[in-house]
């Protein structure tokens, strides 16, 4: 028997503080990429 997929991010607490830290520079790299790369599609 499987568990269910769970459908939301599951809470970062008690997670390591430097992976915490590195995520949230990758996750904000990310997005700068995605909106750049999204303003060149629509230019």
């Amino acid at each position: 028997i499987k568990k269910p997929k769970t459908h939301y991010a599951g809470s970062m607490k008690g997670v390591d503080s430097k992976f915490r830290r590195n995520q949230k520079y990758a996750r904000l790299g990310t997005q700068k990429a995605l909106a750049a790369k999204k303003a060149e599609a629509a230019a």
